[in-house]
């Protein structure tokens, strides 16, 4: 027969057994809210989340179509932002800049906010956004006091 301490012991250990195994089953997946797969039934970061602006990354086949010309086709790059997890940098947005156009995304739209990349007195400003591998984004350049609006329809 086991004294009463000893049945103490056994069950103080029994019970830290259940609460420590018991911790281990929480629910793995993204916690966080910015991601692409947020998951809000996880419990617990497993490393598992995509960055939104995942989706946009790569190069891109794209047709260019302006009310005042060059229209065309382009190679455009899409690549991240080093400094901010909702933007990236667009390359030959349009056939237009030698320098890339910064964007800022959230989920799947695009925003393109008045900027001048080759510091040339050339703005851009605009909106778009991604569906599946397709990328259409509506901009307007301006340029001593001339405004051409265009839309830009990219493929990965």
């Amino acid at each position: 027969m086991l004294s009463t301490s000893t049945k103490f012991i056994l069950s103080a250990i029994a019970v830290s057994s259940f609460l420590f195994l018991g911790s281990c089953d929480k629910k793995g997946g993204c916690t966080d809210v910015r991601a692409e797969n947020f998951d809000p039934t996880a419990e617990e970061e497993d490393g598992s989340c995509i960055s939104q602006r995942e989706k946009f990354i790569g190069v891109y086949q794209g047709n260019v179509l302006c009310i005042q010309p060059p229209n065309g086709t382009f190679q455009s790059e899409v690549r991240a932002a080093n400094d901010n997890l909702n933007d990236i940098f667009i390359d030959n947005l349009g056939g237009r800049f030698e320098n890339p156009t910064r964007a800022t995304i959230d989920r799947n739209t695009i925003t393109i906010a008045r900027q001048d990349p080759d510091a040339v007195g050339f703005y851009v400003t605009g909106s778009g956004n991604i569906v599946g591998n397709v990328i259409t984004i509506s901009f307007e350049t301006q340029s001593a006091g001339v405004t051409n609006a265009c839309v830009y329809t990219m493929e990965k």
